[in-house]
């Protein structure tokens, strides 16, 4: 793949897509479920903070809070989607993932991945989602299987 400033733009997909973008929307959406499923109606700020440290200890075990438990709680409070648009980031998580897929099936295919590409797009907003991945030569990815087949195209 293209270099740039002496690393690989494939490497860079890498670390942005699964080392930091993925998990970022993996503790938001997580925290939302949690928020609007599970929390007590009661909840007060202290909780969703609580809550917030425990999903961000899950999505990004590699960073360490020691000492910034508090700041770390805080999380939660800069997400302003949260407040204007619930689950809109989730949709940005899918649309990466089958945007994985594509790209894989255009390094082997490439004319066949921009057809198949094209043709899911043309109906616009009139079909379901999982008709339009299908189309695109992809699979809505719901499932772990799915998730990691398309990260696999990325190593």
């Amino acid at each position: 793949m293209l270099a740039r400033d002496g690393i690989d733009l494939r490497d860079r997909l890498l670390d942005d897509t699964v080392g930091s973008w993925l998990p970022t929307i993996g503790a938001q959406d997580s925290f939302e479920h949690w928020l609007y499923a599970e929390a007590p109606e009661d909840a007060r700020p202290a909780d969703l903070d609580a809550a917030w440290r425990q999903v961000s200890a899950r999505f990004e075990p590699w960073v360490d809070w020691t000492g910034l438990e508090a700041e770390q709680g805080f999380g939660w409070r800069r997400q302003l989607l949260f407040f204007l648009a619930p689950f809109y980031s989730l949709d940005y998580a899918l649309a990466n993932l089958g945007a994985l897929q594509i790209a894989r099936r255009a390094e082997v295919d490439p004319a066949g991945a921009w057809s198949a590409y094209r043709a899911a797009l043309s109906p616009g907003g009139s079909v379901p989602p999982g008709e339009v991945y299908e189309a695109a030569g992809a699979r809505l990815p719901l499932s772990r299987s799915v998730v990691r087949e398309a990260a696999a195209g990325l190593a």
